[in-house]
């Protein structure tokens, strides 16, 4: 376990070991204001309200994007890996490295899941579930194709498996977190209804 672990820190920091916090701090500011002019100039022209918690979350989700999009491409030189095409599914293997990568991508994706399933709102849990697979899905697709063509990276299909179960992970996550916090809201008006 403690190799599996080591393992797992070591990745981490191998994937972050390009990132300015300074300059990731300065772009987060910049994403969060041109996310709220945007905002505020559709709202202005359909003559609708966006409230200030569906404001954060795609605040939220554009910070995560560019986050992922800064690890797993920009942070990797054009031209550092032949084109390469895996078409292995996502498997446990002996490999320690290779099952580290696999939780990483699972890992990568939970926020994503997390975010989708709160900008979906009162929609139907089995409509959110097929729209998170169907974005995992795509955002996945985009970055293994981009890694793909310029040779930052290999496309992997094991990834985008990868990606997909952690964004349903993620909803998963904040369904059974809906789901016992309406228990408990029930537990407590029918406390106050006994008094």
């Amino acid at each position: 376990m403690s190799q599996f672990i080591d393992s797992f820190l070591y990745n981490i920091r191998k994937e972050f070991h390009n990132v300015d916090v300074s300059q990731l701090i300065i772009y987060m500011i910049i994403i969060a204001v041109i996310v709220h002019i945007g905002i505020f100039l559709y709202t202005g022209k359909k003559k609708q309200k966006i409230n200030v918690s569906t404001e954060i979350m795609i605040i939220l989700l554009m910070w995560y994007i560019g986050l992922v999009a800064g690890v797993t491409y920009f942070n990797r030189q054009p031209g550092s890996v032949g084109k390469v095409f895996q078409t292995k599914f996502l498997c446990w293997e002996d490999n320690m490295d290779q099952n580290v990568t696999n939780v990483l991508n699972i890992m990568l994706f939970v926020p994503f899941g997390m975010l989708i399933w709160s900008l979906k709102g009162k929609t139907r849990a089995f409509n959110k579930i097929i729209v998170i697979i169907c974005n995992s899905f795509l955002f996945g697709l985009i970055i293994e194709g981009m890694k793909y063509v310029t040779q930052r990276g290999y496309f992997e299909v094991d990834n985008i498996e990868g990606n997909i179960i952690g964004a349903l992970m993620g909803a998963f996550i904040l369904y059974l977190t809906g789901l016992i916090f309406r228990k408990e809201e029930g537990t407590d008006s029918e406390e106050i209804r006994e008094k």
